[in-house]
């Protein structure tokens, strides 16, 4: 079983983001590893500590995240040549 990964990155602006990544080899296993995560992330006591530190927990899927990455570039237009 392959390892969960923290991963961070920071942007221009200074805004920082944390994930995990973690490999499955399945389309069920996914699914399932999405719906334990989902329902850690909803638990108050997480999200009252991480508030507390200025964290603020979300969750997405890289669909969700192209999905509205596509909504944005349309709204502003932004093609190749920009």
């Amino acid at each position: 079983m392959a390892a969960l990964a923290l991963t961070a990155c920071t942007t221009a602006a200074g805004l920082t983001f944390h994930g995990m990544v973690k490999p499955c080899s399945s389309h069920a296993r996914r699914k399932v590893a999405g719906s334990s995560l989902q329902s850690a992330l909803a638990q108050p006591g997480l999200i009252g500590s991480m508030a507390q530190v200025g964290m603020e927990v979300q969750s997405s899927t890289p669909r969700a995240d192209a999905e509205e990455w596509r909504r944005l570039i349309k709204q502003i237009g932004f093609t190749p040549a920009s």
